[in-house]
């Protein structure tokens, strides 16, 4: 009978070196997990500055915007109100019987020029509006 006794003892130390194994591997696998929280934590609060501060950049373009726009607006007006006004200014040099083309101040060509010109900016500052509403 004592060569089963030793047979089970024998056993049982292996089985007690295998749940001491595997106990270690928990362990090594909970601290792992607990460094890789602790790597989070840091980055979660990098993370939140960070979230922190393009908000406030964000709502500071947004105060600004509301300026912008209106001056945006109101170029857009007097442009055109300039091309309306150009436009009775050439019919009416048209109806005195007289060439556009050749009045000294803003002869047809000087009205265009400056009209493209304005346009011109205008485009671009409506290109730059649209990007700024994204």
């Amino acid at each position: 009978m004592e060569p089963q006794v030793n047979k089970i003892l024998s056993r049982l130390g292996k089985a007690e070196k295998t749940e001491l194994k595997s106990e270690k591997v928990e362990l090594g696998l909970v601290d792992d997990l607990k460094k890789q929280k602790k790597k989070l934590d840091g980055l979660g609060k990098k993370f939140n500055r960070a979230i922190d501060n393009f908000n406030n950049t964000l709502a500071m373009a947004r105060k600004d915007y509301a300026p912008v726009q209106a001056e945006f607006q109101d170029f857009a007006n007097q442009v055109e109100k300039y091309n309306q006004q150009g436009q009775k200014y050439l019919s009416a040099i048209k109806e005195l019987g007289l060439d556009p083309k050749d009045q000294r101040e803003y002869s047809e060509n000087d009205y265009k020029a400056i009209l493209a010109m304005f346009k011109g900016d205008f485009e671009r500052a409506s290109s730059m509006m649209k990007g700024i509403r994204r």
